[in-house]
């Protein structure tokens, strides 16, 4: 069971407590869903989880810690990962787009010169079958004569 919303409060007929919960973003930037614990090492507790909304599920995983009060009821809704900066992201991704295209430039490299051993094979395989043929045909007939 799943419990979504900016916030949400408990209160107790006995007690005259508010506990509010915030939401927060997983790894994937999916607003994370609060569910209950079922295990037995940890029954009724809630976590967070990822509800997988962007095509595929990041593992994300949380334990669920009330706020005192609704402090962050009015507030946007928070990562719960450290995001890198963003120009660390553009670095990154450019020294990734660099890795990769001197693997793909080897690659190249290497499929190139099997291409031109193959070639080079294929006229050999070629110029022996003509000298085949040429000898099956011309050494029956110097056979005839």
């Amino acid at each position: 069971m799943s419990y979504m919303g900016s916030s949400s409060n408990v209160s107790s007929s006995s007690k005259a407590m508010d506990l509010s919960f915030k939401n927060i973003l997983c790894k994937c930037r999916c607003k994370a869903a609060i569910k209950i614990s079922e295990s037995d090492r940890n029954p009724n507790k809630l976590y967070y989880t990822c509800m997988g909304l962007s095509g595929k599920q990041c593992n994300f995983f949380q334990w669920v810690h009330p706020c005192n009060s609704g402090e962050h009821a009015n507030k946007h809704m928070e990562t719960s990962y450290e995001e890198p900066p963003r120009d660390h992201i553009a670095n990154l991704n450019q020294v990734e787009l660099a890795n990769r295209l001197s693997q793909l430039e080897t690659t190249l490299v290497v499929m190139k010169s099997k291409f031109e051993d193959m070639r080079s094979t294929m006229k050999l395989m070629f110029l022996s079958l003509i000298v085949i043929v040429f000898a099956l045909l011309f050494g029956n007939k110097n056979l005839n004569m």
